[in-house]
C-alpha cells in the first residue's frame, strides 16, 4: 500500500471476536479465535503502525456487509438488516435502527445454541462449545458429517434440509428478538442450489403466521456477492471524514 498512496482513513471488516468499541485500550485486537495465529494480534495497531497519519476504523466483517448491502445491495433502503454468512464459521452482522449493532463486544451469532434436527446426533465441531449453530451448520461442519464438502453435494442431499432447519431456528430467534425487515444469507455455503428458499420456508412454518413483518421475501442471497464486506469497510473509510461516529451511524 505504501508504493501506491498514503492513505487518509482505512476501513477494515475483520473476522472476530475483535474489539470494535474504539473507547477500549485493545481496540482492533483480536480475542480467542480458532484460527491459529491470530488471538492476540492488533489488526488496528499494526495498520496504525504502518500509516500513522491514517485513521484506522474497525468493523467485523459481517457488520461491514450489513452496512453495505442497506445501503446498495439487497437491502437497500432499510435500516433493519441482518447479514449472515456460513463458511468456515458462521457471523451475522446486525443493523438496528439504522445502527450497526454491538457494546461490550459484538454479536457472536455463530455461537448461538440451536434446537437439534430430528435424528441428528452430530456431536459438533466448535471447539469452544461443540454443538452451537457454527459447530453444526458452518462449511466444514457440513463436510466433516456428510463426508464431502457443500459445494459436491446434490441439491437434493439430505444436508440441505438439514442446514435449513438450523439456518431458520436462528432466524427465528432474529425475528423474535430484533424484528429485521430482512435476513441476507451469504457466504460459500449458501450458494448451493435454492438455498435461500429452503431456509424461508423452514422459517415461514416455524413462524406459524405469527410474525407481520415476515413478508417474502423474507431471506434472501446478497446482492453484492463475496464484494459485500469490502464496499461496507469503504464505506467506514469515507464516514472517517464526517462526524458520524462509524460504528453507530450507518453510511450516509
Amino acid at each position: 500500500m505504501r508504493e501506491r498512496s498514503t492513505p487518509e482513513a482505512i476501513g477494515v471488516g475483520a473476522f472476530g471476536p475483535i474489539v470494535v468499541n474504539p473507547g477500549h485500550a485493545d481496540y482492533g485486537r483480536l480475542l480467542a479465535t480458532p484460527k491459529p495465529g491470530w488471538s492476540g494480534f492488533s489488526i488496528a495497531g499494526f495498520l496504525s503502525e504502518a500509516f500513522p497519519a491514517a485513521r484506522v476504523i474497525m468493523e467485523t466483517d459481517v457488520n461491514a456487509a450489513a452496512l453495505a448491502e442497506s445501503r446498495i445491495g439487497a437491502a437497500a433502503g432499510l435500516d433493519d438488516v441482518v447479514y449472515i454468512t456460513i463458511g468456515t464459521g458462521i457471523g451475522a452482522g446486525l443493523l438496528s435502527g439504522g445502527r450497526l449493532v454491538h457494546d461490550a463486544l459484538h454479536p457472536e451469532f455463530g455461537h448461538f445454541k440451536v434446537p437439534r434436527a430430528p435424528s441428528d446426533d452430530f456431536a459438533g465441531l466448535c471447539p469452544f462449545h461443540g454443538d452451537c449453530l457454527e459447530g453444526l451448520a458452518s462449511g466444514p461442519a457440513i463436510a466433516t458429517r456428510w463426508g464431502r464438502p457443500a459445494h459436491d453435494l446434490a441439491s437434493s442431499h439430505p444436508a440441505w434440509e438439514c442446514e435449513a432447519w438450523y439456518l431458520a431456528h436462528a432466524a427465528l430467534a432474529l425475528l423474535a428478538t430484533m424484528s429485521p425487515l430482512q435476513v441476507i444469507i451469504g457466504g460459500g455455503v449458501s450458494q448451493a442450489e435454492d438455498f435461500h428458499a429452503k431456509v424461508e420456508a423452514q422459517l415461514t412454518r416455524l413462524a406459524g403466521g405469527y410474525y407481520p413483518t415476515l413478508e417474502e421475501p423474507f431471506i434472501v442471497a446478497p446482492a453484492l456477492g463475496q464484494q459485500a464486506g469490502i464496499a461496507g469497510a469503504l464505506m467506514l473509510t469515507a464516514l472517517a471524514h464526517g462526524d458520524d461516529d462509524s460504528r453507530l451511524a450507518a453510511a450516509p
